[in-house]
């Protein structure tokens, strides 16, 4: 059962990026404990959907950031 891809290029990069630098802060020590647990669950998803392409919370509201559509 696959949903339909609903985050475009820039935003599926955005999302690999952001998640990459978050698990660099906490692997070079910048962020520990219960905020490195938090960013590192927010990491894990930012990641995924980035490398799914598809936003579950986007589906609800209506988003659709692709640049061509079906």
């Amino acid at each position: 059962m696959f949903k339909r891809k609903n985050c475009g290029t820039k935003d599926r990069v955005a999302r690999v990026v952001v998640g990459a630098l978050i698990g660099a802060a906490y692997l070079m020590g910048y962020i520990q404990g219960t905020v490195a647990l938090v960013l590192g669950i927010v990491a894990l998803v930012m990641v995924g959907t980035g490398a799914a392409g598809y936003c579950a919370i986007y589906e609800p509201l209506g988003i659709d950031t692709r640049e061509e559509k079906d």
